[in-house]
């Protein structure tokens, strides 16, 4: 099974790709945002940990995590970041391992692990491949092509599925 790392700021193309990539019959997704969202239902030890860390105020009165009171706490303080990135690691880097072994005795050809924070959470790895994208490269291409921007994508991907379909 190959492994591809998928990286880049917001904008810059991680889901187009993997959109791409999740049509082929040879290719798994595992996108680590949603992972992470999975993992924040309540009565989770994530989820669990986060109050633990964060407090009630972060959640809604439901028990569900209030997303937006997270993320000004985190965004306003670089310790709660790096905190909250440090435990997020941890519990969203464990479920990708354990879904690729998963993959792996379904004899899955290809797997795309979508992460923002590919290196920073050390998911790189565990990639045989890694593609950065620039969301300058995008925007201007995605301007240029129009409607035929996901046909533009897989013909400028073409080679690299080829190299990891053989």
């Amino acid at each position: 099974m190959k492994i591809i790392g998928i990286t880049g700021s917001s904008g810059s193309g991680k889901t187009a790709l993997s959109k791409i990539l999740s049509e082929k019959e040879f290719a798994k997704v595992i996108d680590a945002d949603k992972v992470a969202r999975e993992l924040s239902v309540p009565g989770t030890e994530y989820l669990n940990s986060i109050k633990e860390i964060f407090g009630k105020e972060v959640f809604l009165e439901n028990g569900s995590l209030d997303r937006k009171k997270l993320a000004s706490k985190i965004y306003n303080d670089a310790s709660a970041c790096k905190a909250l990135n440090k435990l997020t690691f941890k519990f969203v880097v464990d479920e990708i391992i354990r879904r690729l072994e998963e993959l792996k005795t379904q004899k899955v050809e290809c797997v795309a692990i979508d992460a923002p924070l590919l290196f920073e959470s050390n998911l790189d790895k565990y990639c045989d491949y890694l593609k950065e994208h620039w969301h300058t490269m995008f925007k201007h291409t995605k301007k240029y092509y129009g409607d035929k921007f996901g046909e533009f994508l897989s013909k400028f991907f073409k080679p690299f599925f080829i190299h990891i379909n053989n």
